[in-house]
This record gives C-alpha cells, structure tokens and sequence, in this order.
C-alpha cells in the first residue's frame, strides 16, 4: 500500500483562467513583457503558462490587463510580484509555478469560502 501524500499546499487552487502580462529584466538589463494565462490561482501563487521559460528564482511581476482610459477602482489589485518556482517545458509553452511575493490572504484563509 502506497502513503498517502502529504499535501504541502497552504491554500486551495482555483482552476481559473486569467490573461495576464508577465513583465521581467533579461540579464542584459533589457525590460521584457510577455503575454500569458494563469491556468490555476491561489492566495499563495499561480500556475502560469507562457512561450518563455522562466528561470528558477526568477522574480516578475504579473499583471491583469485593465481597460484603457478607464478610472482605476479603488483596492482593487491588478498587479503581483512572484517568483518562480518550477518551469516544465511542454511541446507548446512552459508551465511555470509561481509564489506571491506577499499572500493574497492570511495564512490558512480559504479562497474557497463562500457564504451559502
């Protein structure tokens, strides 16, 4: 019989998909932006696909598109920085594990709870 696996995770993921603009520094000092899709969040981090591998302890930020010319809405965050944990390469694009430098919610807050 095999061990049950230990679940490392502090918060649950939320299988959403979200464009979103990675922007980093190349080694050249040269600022890249990169259009990409989170394809699952959690206060902690998100799983990001993109064309580019992302080096392990690599830091961007990420950032959600917003309309242009609109107003911006108060406490409403739109960009993260993170670091990557991991890139698998896959036939079309990398996934990359990406930590939030700072959680969205506090340590054991659930993402998940809804009121009923």
């Amino acid at each position: 019989m095999l061990p049950k696996s230990v679940e490392r995770r502090r918060w649950n993921r939320i299988p959403l998909t979200i464009p979103l603009f990675v922007r980093r520094t190349d080694p050249n000092g040269r600022q890249l932006i990169e259009f990409a899709t989170a394809l699952n969040v959690s206060a902690g981090g998100v799983l990001l696909a993109s064309r580019h591998d992302l080096g392990y302890g690599e830091m961007v930020l990420l950032e959600i598109p917003t309309p242009i010319g609109r107003p911006s809405i108060s406490n409403v965050r739109t960009s993260f920085k993170a670091i990557t944990l991991r890139s698998i390469p896959t036939r079309y694009y990398f996934l990359s594990g990406m930590q939030f430098e700072h959680p969205l919610l506090p340590e054991g807050g659930d993402a998940l709870s809804l009121p009923r």
